[in-house]
């Protein structure tokens, strides 16, 4: 498509940065946000600007970096602390406590030493080299920018899938990138096609990472002294080095052309202070040490680098629990028949998406849950997702997230339904019941002389017309052979529910179920509504006493209607006060499940959606009481329900 005018070209921009979105491509919508000119910005000084600026840099693409976190929570309608960051291999144990004491104690009203003395020396001590072969800079990225711009300027070879400030940088200082791509599935360098690259195109640098970032793949250093054997500089960039068994630094001394670059981002927990390193030959650190800028390490940084260097072993015990982790998350992804993991030695997992399945929306659906990792839109790529190596419980909230989206028949058994609002029961759904209405049909029982157990509870639940706890307290006394009156059963229950003067009710034992964060964005979504056979007192009582009013537009109680679940007016009733004709309705007994789907077909169209209460997970018993009772699917999480708004 050739777009001529100005206006047709923003506009085009403008259509892009919505696909985008609605892809879920943010570093792509913002970039191209960055080309959208201001009101005061006229086509003829955009022309006349640009004579200014190098033709090179013009239509550089600009580098899709990680959103941070408080916009992914935002976009995701979660809390902070619902997030797991696993899409930049951060390591998450972070710092040990003595870098954020150096940081407060450093005095940050004097300029840093220009040449990184105490830093590189340090270093030098640590590594056994001589500290004029060290530079330091502000992460590794400053290096590579740096080392591109010593450079003649001639092409870069680089071995795709790898790192992309490879090429961002080359482009920046002018240098033209050749691709020498690894080969196809295994992800092996083309060790061949390299030399062959180099020689040709008489390239300046070759760029290796090893491990390799994004496969987790590792070069020997014979593969890397055959590469240094070849006319240009060699950079091998070791990020990853301290999470395997190999680096070649041996190697530094009998090669003036390699150049190794490590980074404390990874392994010491520092990727938000920015501080890296190379090492290389004296006359190549002189000249970088030449051109860098002079305060790029910040104080900051460089006491935090230093004290992590002191607390190297203490470190390291977490990047040993970061690779046994990387084999208990290696065993749990061959689990399933969707997921092919690729050996790795860094702390992250790139895995191919098989059977089918679409990478992009796995991706897609468990950022929805919270879990964020890497997709890549790029054609070698496409079918993989890459997942950081972090703490068990990061492994433990992924894997849940993982199970919950591979066992989902949540949006199949919908068929392509969208509900224009949201219906749920109240016990069992929002309010965990198990030690305070439950409890109360047992003591009431209990005071008329019966014994009765969770199981006669749930099986009577299971029965037509029992939604009404005290209807269901005095039907399981008559199955005992004890009658007793509807009004003093009930008196019972609600003197136990409620208290007394001298003893605390059992409401008091209720909890919340779902997080607000949850309740928010499904408010968020569309209309939402409780529909539930509790008293009002009883259910007013509950959402005032965990603030989840605003919430909920309408709450529907006993006393709002003469029928009441299984009967469908409830659900009706609903429907009108929110003015909607589609929704699902969310229950835990058989009987929320055939109010919902027995609403004519003139009144609107409610799909049932079974749950598991907090008690009864993964009983399959209720489970087929559920669907027996025409629910869509059933689900274990309410959480689940944010793959309906994906």
């Amino acid at each position: 498509m050739e777009i001529d005018s100005l206006p047709d070209a923003q506009s085009t921009v403008r259509d892009a940065i919505v696909l985008a979105r609605l892809e879920g491509l943010e570093g792509h919508a913002r970039a191209a946000e960055h080309r959208i000119l201001t009101e005061k910005t006229t086509s003829q000084s955009k022309a006349s600007v640009l004579t200014h600026l190098k033709p090179s840099l013009i239509n550089l693409p600009i580098y899709s970096p990680i959103a941070p976190l408080e916009e992914r929570a935002e976009e995701l309608g979660l809390d902070l602390d619902e997030l797991v960051k696993l899409d930049a291999n951060e390591n998450l144990y972070g710092p040990p406590p003595e870098v954020l004491e150096v940081i407060v104690k450093a005095n940050h009203h004097i300029y840093p030493d220009p040449s990184q003395l105490k830093l590189r020396t340090a270093l030098a001590n640590s590594l056994g080299v001589h500290f004029d072969r060290i530079v330091c800079g502000l992460g590794a990225d400053d290096l590579i920018d740096l080392i591109c711009r010593i450079v003649k300027p001639n092409p870069i070879i680089i071995s795709s899938p790898c790192f992309a400030m490879y090429s961002y940088s080359a482009g920046v200082a002018g240098l033209p990138v050749i691709d020498v791509p690894r080969k196809p599935e295994t992800f092996d360098l083309d060790e061949e096609a390299i030399k062959v690259g180099i020689k040709k195109h008489q390239a300046s640098i070759l760029f290796i990472t090893n491990p390799n970032n994004p496969t987790g793949h590792i070069v020997s250093n014979d593969v890397i002294a055959s590469f240094c054997e070849e006319n240009c500089l060699v950079v091998v960039d070791e990020a990853y080095t301290e999470f395997t068994d190999q680096n070649c630094q041996e190697l530094i001394h009998k090669y003036d052309n390699l150049i190794i670059l490590r980074t404390f981002s990874k392994w010491a927990g520092l990727a938000g202070l920015r501080v890296g390193y190379c090492i290389a030959h004296q006359d190549i650190t002189r000249v970088l040490l030449s051109i860098k800028q002079p305060y790029n390490v910040n104080i900051a940084a460089d006491f935090a680098a230093r004290i992590c260097l002191e607390k190297k072993s203490v470190i390291f015990e977490t990047v040993k629990q970061i690779r046994l982790e990387r084999e208990r998350l290696m065993k749990e992804l061959q689990k399933f028949n969707f997921i092919k993991p690729l050996p790795s030695h860094a702390n992250f997992i790139l895995m191919k998406i098989v059977d089918g399945k679409s990478a992009h929306q796995l991706a897609s659906d468990l950022r929805s849950l919270g879990v964020l990792l890497r997709y890549y839109s790029s054609s070698e790529l496409k079918d993989y997702i890459r997942v950081s190596v972090a703490r068990p419980q990061d492994t433990d909230k992924f894997l849940w997230a993982l199970n919950m989206v591979s066992s989902s028949k949540l949006l199949s058994s919908l068929n392509g339904f969208k509900p224009e609002g949201v219906l749920l029961d109240m016990d069992g759904v929002l309010v965990n019941v198990s030690l305070s209405y439950r409890q109360a049909i047992i003591d009431t029982c209990k005071s008329f002389g019966v014994t009765v157990t969770m199981q006669d509870i749930d099986n009577k639940k299971a029965q037509s017309g029992f939604n009404n706890d005290w209807v269901l307290s005095q039907s399981l006394l008559k199955d005992k052979g004890v009658e007793v009156l509807f009004e003093k059963c009930k008196d019972k229950f609600e003197e136990l529910y409620q208290g007394t003067e001298t003893v605390l009710g059992l409401w008091h034992k209720e909890t919340l179920i779902p997080n607000r964060s949850l309740l928010k964005f499904l408010k968020s979504k569309g209309p939402v509504a409780i529909v539930t056979g509790r008293p009002k007192l009883d259910a007013s009582q509950f959402i005032r006493q965990h603030k989840i009013a605003e919430f909920f537009d309408y709450v529907i109680c006993d006393e709002d209607t003469v029928n009441h679940k299984p009967d469908p007016e409830p659900v009706i009733k609903a429907l009108e006060l929110l003015q909607i004709n589609k929704a699902i309705m969310v229950g835990d007994t058989p009987d929320d499940i055939r109010a919902a789907i027995r609403v004519p077909a003139e009144k609107g169209k409610v799909i049932g959606i079974g749950i598991l209460a907090p008690n009864k997970a993964g009983d399959e018993e209720m489970r087929k009481s559920l669907l027996s009772a025409g629910a869509s699917c059933v689900i274990s999480d309410l959480q689940e329900l944010r793959l309906l708004f994906n």
